[in-house]
């Protein structure tokens, strides 16, 4: 990244003219929103100040919400000042998660970028809004209220689980919401949803067709989880039984496996898969994390073609051993933008869900 070297000035606080400088340094890098950005040392590093120095800096600049950091994964930038606060309709759409590695899935950040594209189509511009903690009336998230209460921002697309109340804060707030990708059983609010169920179902068909039978089951537990929300981790569940159901089987829960949420997950899939080993033949991985390191560890503890006896979902386009669900997260991107935009001018009224299969 290249920058300008830092020049003082007595009248204005280092740290300060250091913030303005690494702004100029990621907007002349072309960075976009979910891109990873230089580490406090780094920064310090580069204009040959105090770590402590860039500290402040960083601490203004996430209290700001430009960028936010994610313990074990490094920093990521959020929004840059001056991008997506207004558009020739007057319309900004925020896409607001809880999570930081939110930004950092393969997933969500080819679908944010595919709502940017979706939302230009409509004169709209986008902005990653980024919420600390489970509540919007978090201490943190003063700054974040103030983005989302200005006329400007027209409506919310939420793009990951969080509590149903903050929902109603955001509409008491007059926002149009839409809920993306989860689902409520009794929503108050429009939704567009993916059918996981559908996804797990063809997982286990293609297993069947390889040869395997005895399958069992690793998923990622959410950050966050509420009565009445179901969630990829409750479809698969689902699905699961009621594959066991017409196979003649009776689920067995040591055989489905949840992953905490955290910043280990690495040594808890370890640990699933040396639970598995010797009970199952195969596995399907709701999750695209498990899906790329279990075949690695279960050829460790002595599987046969262990490439074959995984599948879960991918979003490349030269994997066949996966199932390529590019498409489809693509297409609840678009699908998302155009119902929200359906209900801030007024054609919907009734909440609905929206639910996008697999094979369609």
């Amino acid at each position: 990244m290249k920058v300008e070297k830092l020049k003082i000035r007595n009248d204005i606080p280092i740290y300060k003219q250091l913030k303005e400088l690494m702004i100029k340094g990621m907007r002349k890098s072309g960075a976009l929103g979910g891109d990873s950005v230089p580490s406090c040392r780094e920064w310090a590093e580069k204009f040959g100040v105090s770590t402590k120095t860039a500290q402040k800096a960083i601490a203004e600049l996430t209290e700001e919400g430009v960028i936010a950091g994610r313990p074990g994964k490094g920093t990521f930038l959020i929004k840059l000042p001056g991008c997506g606060e207004v558009c020739d309709s007057g319309k900004t759409i925020g896409i607001l998660y809880f999570d930081i590695f939110s930004l950092t899935h393969p997933h969500l950040f080819m679908m944010s970028r595919e709502i940017a594209r979706a939302c230009e189509e409509f004169g709209c511009q986008t902005q990653i809004l980024m919420a600390h903690g489970k509540s919007i009336d978090d201490p943190r998230n003063g700054f974040l209220k103030k983005i989302i209460s200005d006329h400007r921002m027209a409506g919310i697309l939420i793009g990951s689980p969080f509590p149903r109340k903050n929902l109603e804060l955001l509409r008491a707030m007059g926002k149009k919401i839409l809920v993306m990708g989860n689902r409520y059983e009794k929503p108050d609010w429009p939704a567009v949803v993916i059918d996981s169920q559908s996804i797990a179902e063809q997982a286990f068909q293609l297993l069947e067709k390889r040869g395997f039978s005895n399958i069992g089951v690793v998923c990622m537990e959410g950050a966050f989880r509420e009565k009445g929300l179901k969630t990829a981790r409750d479809m698969a569940l689902d699905a699961y039984k009621n594959y066991l159901h017409k196979s003649g089987r009776k689920f067995q829960v040591d055989l489905f496996k949840v992953l905490p949420p955290g910043n280990d997950s690495m040594s808890d899939l370890k640990k699933a898969a040396k639970e598995l080993a010797g009970k199952v033949d195969a596995v399907y991985s709701v999750n695209s994390f498990a899906s790329e390191n279990l075949p690695g560890l279960l050829a460790d503890l002595g599987f046969a073609n262990p490439e074959r006896c995984v599948v879960g979902p991918c979003i490349s386009d030269n994997d066949e051993d996966f199932i390529n669900v590019k498409k489809l997260m693509l297409r609840l991107a678009s699908k998302s933008v155009e119902t929200l935009m359906e209900h801030i001018s007024g054609k919907k009224r009734k909440p609905e869900v929206i639910e996008l299969k697999l094979c369609e």
